[in-house]
């Protein structure tokens, strides 16, 4: 009795519940895992994380040595961090044809993402789906991230974009509000070009309707008023320059379309005002206003690094042909620069930074926020890029990780379910191989994701991949070279897409990088160390190639897909 008394001096309370019991069954259980606590930093060595339904229910030290029932994940010299959000999102907003079940969600898993907050569902038919996916969540039969809310694009006279909705007035405003209500659409998303008037009304209507107003700052308030009357979040900081200039109403006429004129913006940055500024960020603070900074998009738009840059990423051939294809034709409509103006857009980039660190040493709420379905953002990829440059900012490498974490669940006023690893919340739960407090880009070394209760592990995230890859193949039939039977490739192809990762020789995929893109004129088998011995054959794609082996038969026995040089083989054991 003495032994079992001294046991439970040093275990959790969940424990009690079992008195000195050895034995545990668990849905899913993660064992020897270390945990990261996202809001002070610390790390919890070596613990058991219980898992039933969609909930934690328990965390144990290991070296209680519970026997566990149930499905179990060794957590070696790993580490548990909450799921990550990205807080800016388009999904309805590609342009390809694909709906975003079939390559967004699959690629924003598979990084760990695991709630996002959409500022465009167009439609009611688009707020309908969205609903029947928050349903089918619930159930464990929807593979993607908690859609936590979505908003819609409203603009004023002149819009920015010809398929936004247009408010002008006070009153079209609050009916405009009732409207969405109905349609189950949780905030406004408001745009340059809203009137004071027209935004009033938005701000009274949802306080009525417990729903809020979020997104740009428009060109003709000041922030301060955004913050004072209760906008909860603004988003892009590149947005934000002109309202720390000196001369801020003499500027504002410079910026006839938006708040995107970096002609405009170098002259904002030129003439920053610091005491302006903190005057600013103190309201910001006292109202707690949240802001999205999306600085990766601004490091590749705003810097003009566009596709040069972005040719090299990581999550480049999981992008559909035609979405690539736009995004190229984008890059090529753009003008070519001269050494001065990338030096003077670079200028505004880094002053960008210095004043997202400001803000967060004065204690603004930042969230990681990508705006994916804009040009050059992938999903999920371009969230880990967020936070890595926010990291790069001059934040905390714990400061960087809030920004997905805990912030995102306070903007939700979600902390009792979200945001931390603790018993009783969900379990939205991302493994990782490696401790992001002491380099940040450990967040790409992702062992698995767990949403709501179900395990994504690395095999499960890597046939997630693969179909979106194949799907993507399925796309470049039309160009399959006149050699190639495509009737025959078709048949194969849906063999082959039966295990997505899984070749009939029990290989799946890795990655490695080759040579210049032009000098590779055949694959490997990577078990084999030599070149393909059967016949093979290239489809194009932009830039994007699919080098295939087949055998005798006409059957698909290699896959290698390639960018730029980069070779992404799905033939490892």
């Amino acid at each position: 009795m003495k032994y079992c008394l001294k046991i439970l001096k040093f275990v959790f309370i969940p424990l009690l519940l079992y008195g000195c019991s050895k034995e545990i069954e668990n849905d899913l259980t993660i064992t020897n895992v270390n945990v990261i606590n996202v809001e002070n930093g610390e790390v919890l060595k070596s613990m058991d994380i219980s898992i039933n339904k969609n909930k934690i229910s328990g965390i144990t030290n290991h070296k209680n040595n519970i026997q566990y029932k149930g499905k179990l994940v060794d957590g070696t010299d790993k580490y548990v961090i909450p799921g990550l959000f990205d807080m800016h999102t388009h999904i309805f907003n590609n342009s390809d044809p694909q709906p975003p079940n079939i390559w967004y969600f699959p690629l924003m898993l598979a990084n760990g993402v695991t709630g996002v907050r959409d500022m465009w569902v167009k439609t009611k038919e688009q707020s309908e789906q969205v609903v029947e996916w928050r349903e089918k969540l619930k159930t464990n039969d929807f593979e993607g991230p908690r859609i936590m809310h979505i908003g819609r694009i409203v603009d004023g006279e002149e819009p920015i974009n010809g398929n936004f909705d247009v408010i002008s007035t006070f009153d079209d405003a609050k009916a405009y509000v009732l409207k969405l209500k109905n349609e189950g659409i949780d905030f406004v998303k408001v745009y340059s070009k809203i009137n004071k008037e027209a935004y009033d009304g938005f701000i009274e209507e949802t306080q009525k309707q417990g729903m809020y107003v979020a997104g740009h700052p428009p060109l003709s308030i000041p922030l301060e008023y955004l913050s004072n009357t209760g906008m909860k979040s603004i988003e892009h900081v590149t947005m934000h320059h002109l309202y720390f200039s000196g001369i801020e109403d003499s500027l504002r006429p410079k910026f006839t379309r938006n708040l995107l004129d970096n002609d405009a913006l170098a002259e904002a940055v030129r003439t920053f005002d610091e005491k302006k500024f903190e005057n600013i960020v103190k309201v910001l603070v006292e109202n707690k206003t949240f802001i999205s900074p999306t600085i990766w998009t601004s490091k590749i738009d705003i810097a003009n690094l566009g596709m040069d840059f972005f040719e090299d990423q990581e999550g480049v051939p999981f992008i559909p042909p035609d979405e690539y294809a736009e995004w190229q034709h984008f890059r090529d409509t753009k003008p070519n620069l001269s050494d001065e103006t990338n030096k003077r857009n670079d200028s505004i980039f880094v002053h960008e930074k210095f004043l997202i660190k400001k803000m967060y040493d004065a204690g603004v709420q930042l969230l990681a926020a990508t705006d994916v379905g804009y040009y050059y953002m992938i999903p999920g990829f371009s969230l880990i890029d967020e936070v890595i440059e926010l990291k790069d900012a001059g934040i905390s490498e714990l400061g960087a990780l809030q920004t997905a974490t805990i912030n995102p669940a306070k903007y939700f006023n979600a902390t009792d379910s979200l945001g931390t690893i603790e018993k009783d919340k969900l379990a939205d739960i991302v493994i990782l191989e490696a401790n992001p407090l002491e380099d940040i880009k450990n967040l790409k070394k992702i062992n698995a994701t767990i949403i709501n209760g179900k395990l994504f592990d690395k095999e499960a995230l890597g046939k997630m991949k693969m179909k979106v890859l194949t799907a993507n193949y399925k796309s470049t039939l039309k160009n399959l070279p006149p050699v190639v039977n495509p009737e025959d490739i078709k048949i194969n192809l849906e063999k082959y897409t039966g295990e997505y990762a899984t070749l009939n020789n029990g290989y799946t995929f890795k990655v490695v990088i080759r040579d210049s893109l032009l000098t590779i004129d055949y694959g490997y088998i990577i078990d084999k160390l030599e070149p393909f011995s059967k016949r093979l054959f290239r489809v194009q794609n932009s830039n994007v190639y699919y080098n295939f082996a087949v055998n005798e038969k006409n059957e698909i026995i290699g896959l290698e897909v390639l960018f730029n040089g980069r070779a992404f083989e799905y033939l490892k054991k």
